[in-house]
């Protein structure tokens, strides 16, 4: 970090990136919250000390809502409310770069962003409420009616998940459809006969699995479901699936003769989980089967996953974009609703040893879709 950076520029994301943590973590360390590994708080509170990074504008003791940045008065403020369990987001590299989006669009602003996780709609309202914010970003799906009633008096965007309710404020997403027919058809590319995909996450695996059977339809290639989608969506949004589970999967399909030639791992964490039931029934990925990624974050320091294809979703850019969205909103409160598509694009990075295709750029595929509501 720039030895000119005053102490008064130092944000939660240079605490972030000094301690090598998302910012979600970090901000559940400063509020003191549980479910954080001891050796997790001790980083980042030695990072907080190095950089001198203060949460309130004067350095002072924070009060009872402590769970955001104090704003320096006068300066517009924007809520990130993230509607999940904070365990679930933690430390997750793929959330963080969309987290960083925002603050860096909203930095640019000279706008402040205030986080908080809130696991219940209950406590986003009661947050919402208490906050003061001048607009709202909203991950997560909203369904509490008292919430929703909230959010759509405000100048509210939602980033991913489906689209809010009765189109009630701006939405921010990847084009899920788009990723899936990337790629059925990079995989239909590659020579697999018959392809399959498998998922985690509940708000985008069917779309993805809908634009990934549109492509293979439209190549008259046979297309599946890899695994009992019951099954597989136990594992949760976006964590790896347990290893018995994959590997009873796998067995069960080479038993079947069903094991596809290609398959669209739409949740990058399930790669090392399959990969070794794979493997431990003679199936080398890549070589023996064409894969292909989702969600893979952009900075990956595992060499094999690094040489899997990847669709990239650019979760910087949807960062970025619903951050400048609400910062409009707030001005143009009585505009139609807006809703952002960012086009993700296939990425192929073989500079490691693999089995995995030839060496290519980024597609040209990716561009931003807006239309009102």
């Amino acid at each position: 970090m720039s030895q000119k950076k005053t102490q008064r520029n130092i944000s939660i994301v240079d605490v972030a990136e000094r301690a090598g943590f998302s910012i979600s973590t970090v901000s559940l360390v400063m509020n003191n919250r549980p479910n954080v590994a001891a050796e997790t708080a001790d980083a980042i509170w030695k990072a907080v000390r190095e950089l001198g990074y203060k949460p309130g504008a004067n350095g002072k003791k924070r009060g009872p809502k402590a769970g955001v940045r104090r704003a320096v008065t006068g300066t517009p403020r924007v809520l990130l409310i993230v509607l999940e369990e904070a365990q679930k987001i933690r430390d997750c590299p793929l959330q963080n770069e969309m987290l960083m989006g925002i603050e860096k669009a909203l930095r640019k602003r000279m706008m402040e962003l205030l986080l908080r996780c809130c696991p219940t709609d209950d406590q986003a309202r009661e947050f919402i409420r208490d906050s003061k914010a001048d607009g709202v970003i909203v991950f997560g799906n909203a369904k509490a009616d008292g919430l929703v009633d909230l959010l759509h008096q405000r100048a509210c965007v939602q980033i991913l998940g489906p689209p809010p309710p009765g189109n009630k404020w701006d939405h921010v997403s990847t084009d899920h459809f788009l990723a899936g027919s990337l790629a059925a058809r990079h995989l239909i590319q590659k020579g697999a006969s018959q392809i399959a995909c498998i998922g985690a996450c509940a708000s985008s695996f069917p779309e993805c699995r809908n634009g990934f059977e549109a492509a293979a339809d439209k190549a008259k290639v046979p297309f599946s479901v890899f695994g009992n989608s019951a099954v597989v969506n136990q594992s949760g949004g976006g964590v790896a699936m347990d290893g018995e589970i994959m590997g009873s999967l796998v067995s069960g399909a080479l038993a079947q003769n069903t094991l596809p030639k290609g398959l669209f791992v739409e949740c990058s964490s399930m790669l090392s989980t399959l990969f070794r039931a794979l493997r431990a029934q003679g199936v080398e990925p890549g070589r023996d089967m064409a894969c292909v990624t989702c969600h893979r974050p952009a900075i990956c320091s595992d060499l094999e996953h690094r040489a899997v294809p990847a669709v990239c979703l650019h979760l910087s850019q949807i960062g970025e974009q619903a951050a400048d969205q609400v910062a409009w909103r707030i001005g143009h409160r009585n505009e139609p609703r807006v809703r952002r598509l960012v086009s993700p694009s296939l990425r192929i990075d073989t500079e490691s040893s693999s089995h995995f295709g030839e060496s290519v750029g980024w597609s040209d595929a990716r561009h931003e879709k807006s239309a009102d509501l």
